[in-house]
């Protein structure tokens, strides 16, 4: 089945603009519908009434005759906000650095954990306002099924985007083994294994063509930080369940590290 709608979630919070802003630009960009969710907590607002929350959402959008559908549950913000992803067939769920139902509940903790662990679409973490499109992407690799997924995923997605796939490499046990050749050698399987993961990944001509490869030392924050920085990316990408520097990345301190450390968007992709 086609993907058929961009979902927005908002919080009804100045920052949660940033994601309604966002999806409109991308679904105008890739010819979808758009829908803007908001979740109330009946517990904490018994009195709200549905119609109501549909104002406010709309009065939220940059236009008054922007075309969204508004999505008007309640519930568990993130529990309903990706089982309404999965019942919807989102192409993405695109949200804000923003709070939810509870104290607690806020983007970078449990919230996108548990939209990521029960997304069938890629989660996308709209830092900035979307001033222009997305046209510079790094994508962080490892060489598993899921960051290929990942890096399919950017490419698919993001059409028009040069995609730097970057994987940080570094020596096993290396205080103990300073020799410069221990290095080498790590460095040259490190590229025979990039080389042989981008062979296998099943792209177009079209797509080959945008992307590009960059194999760095470093641990995998530092290295993320400091090629953001030199490329100018909009947008990080990264899978769920990968092995070696990013098994963690999923949605352990490993995942909370990378979202918060790096400056741009960030697009989580789960498992195929």
């Amino acid at each position: 089945m086609a993907r058929e709608i961009v979902l927005a979630a908002t919080d009804l919070s100045a920052r949660s603009d940033r994601a309604i802003d966002r999806a409109l630009q991308l679904g105008a960009e890739l010819g979808l519908a758009v829908g803007v969710i908001h979740v109330a907590d009946p517990k904490a607002d018994p009195e709200q009434s549905s119609g109501r929350l549909r104002d406010a959402v709309r009065a939220a959008l940059p236009s008054p005759e922007a075309e969204a559908e508004i999505i008007i549950a309640a519930g568990s913000a993130p529990r309903t906000i990706a089982e309404v992803g999965r019942d919807r067939d989102a192409a993405m769920i695109v949200t804000g650095v923003a709070r939810f139902n509870s104290p607690g509940d806020y983007l970078l903790g449990t919230a996108v954990e548990h939209i990521v662990r029960h997304s069938r679409a890629p989660v996308l973490i709209a830092k900035h306002r979307p001033h222009r499109r997305y046209e510079t992407i790094l994508c962080a690799v490892d060489f598993s099924d899921h960051s290929g997924n990942a890096l399919r995923t950017a490419l698919q997605l993001f059409p028009r985007c040069k995609v730097l796939a970057l994987h940080a490499y570094h020596v096993p046990f290396e205080s103990w083994q300073r020799d410069a050749y221990v290095r080498e050698e790590t460095e040259s399987a490190a590229h025979t294994q990039f080389r042989a993961f981008i062979d296998r990944q099943p792209l177009s001509d079209q797509e080959r063509s945008r992307l590009d490869i960059r194999l760095a030392f470093g641990d995998v924050g530092p290295v993320l930080r400091d090629e953001i920085a030199r490329e100018g990316s909009d947008l990080v990408v990264f899978g769920t369940q990968g092995m070696g520097g990013l098994r963690q990345a999923t949605i352990g301190s490993t995942a909370a590290s990378l979202l918060e450390g790096v400056t741009p968007d960030t697009m989580i992709v789960p498992p195929e």
